[in-house]
């Protein structure tokens, strides 16, 4: 069974393992046990079976590309936008450091969470 602890050393993974564990980061720095959907983080090796992760090819290794943990209503128009329920994912807390991990991030939704 996988682990939060264990899941970025899976030979699964789909992802580089500082990026699985700068996702893990912010999950457990935002609550990601009491998000209203929190279905596959830490879970599957596959990254985009995460709830709101996109990642993106580059050479033969797959990048997070987007993370979209919020609600983007205001139609700003920035490609590919994140519209869901208009109530954020009640992400509660600070957002790491290790955000900074994402090589090829585009997009970081976090918008209308307390």
């Amino acid at each position: 069974m996988l682990t939060l602890s264990s899941i970025c050393n899976d030979d699964a993974l789909t992802v580089p393992a500082s990026e699985c564990s700068a996702l893990l980061d912010l999950y457990i720095s935002t609550d990601g046990n009491n998000w209203t959907n929190h279905s596959g983080w830490g879970t599957d090796p596959d990254v985009n079976n995460w709830f709101g992760i996109t990642t993106v090819l580059s050479g033969e290794e797959a990048y997070v590309q987007k993370i979209c943990l919020g609600d983007e209503t205001d139609g700003s128009g920035y490609g590919e936008s994140c519209h869901w329920n208009g109530n954020g994912n009640n992400l509660v807390g600070t957002i790491p450091d290790s955000i900074d991990e994402f090589s090829v991030l585009k997009r970081l939704v976090l918008s209308h969470n307390p």
